[in-house]
């Protein structure tokens, strides 16, 4: 399933919207929660161009993969950039700008593995003993997210200027 289901608004450039007959958003309906947390990641200005990118380098390679190129790609221990060449336009994706959205999505993933275990527990033993209540009961969501270092949200502004 989609993680960020998304889709550009046509005829609008730089606006996304929710696509909620897709992927995660699927159980928006059984989990309330889901659609106003996933507004929040793409209410957020600066998360929606990193997005748009994203989306971007995805579609050019599902679809056109004999015109991308490899422009660049810098790595280290604490953080990576990739380039891409599309024809004559260079995108890029960093961890240093997607952290901030792992990180929400990590927080939206901590509040459904909760509600996995409450379910789970409602329901008796006869579930805990399946691999997927044993994998939820031991992810640390919050984990990831204390482990990862982030800039602070306003280093974006300044990455593209």
């Amino acid at each position: 399933m989609r993680l960020i289901p998304i889709k550009k608004v046509r005829g609008v450039e730089g606006v996304l919207r929710i696509d909620t007959e897709s992927g995660i958003l699927l159980l928006k309906d059984d989990i309330p929660f889901l659609l106003e947390d996933y507004n929040r990641i793409i209410q957020n200005e600066k998360y929606v161009k990193i997005l748009l990118d994203m989306s971007k380098i995805r579609n050019k390679f599902i679809h056109e993969p004999h015109n991308i190129q490899a422009g660049f790609y810098v790595g280290g221990k604490t953080s990576c950039s990739m380039g891409l060449s599309y024809k004559n336009e260079l995108c890029s994706i960093s961890t240093i700008t997607i952290t901030h959205i792992i990180y929400e999505l990590n927080l939206i993933f901590e509040k459904l593995k909760e509600l996995f275990l409450k379910k789970a527990d409602e329901c008796g033993d006869r579930y805990k003993e399946y691999p997927c209540y044993q994998t939820m009961r031991t992810s640390n969501f919050k984990k990831y997210n204390d482990d990862s270092p982030m800039l602070p949200l306003c280093y974006l502004e300044t990455c593209d200027e």
